[in-house]
């Protein structure tokens, strides 16, 4: 199974310190919009989810209104049994517009994704991105609960 995680910061984005702005939307909220995105859907799981899509991130710099982050989404199938059904965890650069709302999502291509990263990413990070051993909030553990916690579906709903 392909796992798909977005990767900000642990703690609400905007307590992360040197790391967030006043200009930075929650945490929760820059999830719903970059979860709500066509291009973060498709990029993660290839189209539209089926089930439940939510994402977890990882801020892990930030340069102005750019952010560069670890995400991690996924499709859940909801209800008592809750399980992810696809999902990525990828590397992403986040750019926020003036009010600090996501204007724009990239990610590394992955036919090119060393020379991607090498030009999108501060050089500082391009070696733990390149590893890719990085852990988001909330957690796999809660994106599930979450889905679990969410009424299924019913048959044929969009």
């Amino acid at each position: 199974m392909k796992t798909l995680i977005l990767g900000i910061a642990a703690t609400a984005l905007g307590a992360v310190g040197a790391v967030a702005s006043a200009a930075d939307p929650p945490r929760a909220d820059l999830l719903h919009q970059l979860e709500g995105r066509a291009d973060v859907r498709q990029e993660m799981i290839g189209g539209a989810p089926t089930g439940l899509f939510q994402c977890a991130i990882r801020v892990l710099d930030r340069d102005g209104r750019t952010l560069y982050a670890w995400m991690r989404c996924g499709d859940f199938r909801t209800g008592p049994h809750a399980e992810e059904l696809s999902g990525s965890s990828l590397a992403a650069v986040v750019r926020l517009d003036r009010q600090g709302d996501v204007a724009r999502v990239r990610f590394p291509r992955q036919q090119s994704l060393r020379a991607d990263i090498e030009r999108m990413f501060p050089p500082d990070l391009q070696q733990r991105v390149l590893r890719g051993d990085i852990r988001t909030i909330p957690g796999e553990a809660t994106l599930l609960h979450r889905a679990e916690d969410t009424a299924p579906r019913p048959p044929g709903a969009r």
